[in-house]
């Protein structure tokens, strides 16, 4: 939740200033580690990646020892950091498997396993279905992703657009998606979060100049990377 937010629920509360060089550095540790076993890794955020774990199980005795030997070589990197790992046929239901034994928990779903998993599976928890789309779709009586499956794919897209066509493959333990290597950085930014409130507007302004300054730094530093 947002800090602000959790001071007002805890005003007693210890809050430690984070340290962003510091997480960085060790999610770079993560990735390295990762692509250790394989050079097809996307990046989805500061500590999630996706893997293209095609043939590796023969190298390590099945998708159990593959999982087993990537948790370790996080550990190993990071100083004894833990990992939740999920194991699927496709990307989205791999996010989904990633969550379901947190913490420091695998979940290995295969492919004869995927229409009884998503049956009664909730529909919020297909990526991309949030809170608005859970009550949509609990007015049309659709509450589990097995219910779902009974709308065709041309209602679902007249009612809910591309993005409805998109969900019904979902439900259908279908996606596309490849793994993404590389992809364009589209936005660059910096943050700070401060002790207390305030609507001093010179200190304000202040922060705001050191931040733009901040992404400028990081603007051009990439840009001569690029070159």
């Amino acid at each position: 939740m947002p800090t602000a937010q959790a001071r007002r629920l805890c005003p007693c509360g210890v809050f430690v200033p984070p340290r962003f060089s510091r997480y960085s550095e060790v999610s770079r540790k993560v990735m390295d580690a990762l692509r250790s076993f394989t050079p097809v890794v996307e990046q989805a955020s500061i500590d999630e990646a996706y893997l293209d774990a095609g043939g590796l199980g023969r190298r390590f005795a099945g998708v159990e020892g593959l999982v087993c030997a990537v948790r370790g070589a996080i550990r190993k990197a990071t100083g004894g950091l833990t990992c939740s790992i999920g194991a699927a046929p496709v990307k989205f239901l791999a996010k989904i498997c990633s969550d379901i034994n947190k913490p420091d928990g695998m979940f290995i779903l295969r492919q004869e396993e995927v229409d009884d998993f998503l049956a009664t599976l909730p529909v919020g928890k297909i990526p991309g279905v949030g809170k608005r789309m859970v009550q949509s779709l609990q007015g049309l009586g659709v509450r589990t992703v097995g219910q779902l499956r009974r709308y065709s794919q041309d209602f679902m897209v007249r009612k809910y657009g591309k993005w409805g066509g998109v969900l019904y493959e979902r439900v259908h333990g279908r996606d596309p998606r490849g793994i993404e290597t590389e992809r364009a950085a589209k936005s660059e930014s910096a943050e700070c979060t401060f002790n207390e409130d305030t609507r001093d507007r010179q200190f304000l302004q202040r922060m705001l100049l050191a931040h733009a300054e901040r992404v400028g730094a990081s603007l051009r530093r990439h840009r001569s990377e690029e070159r």
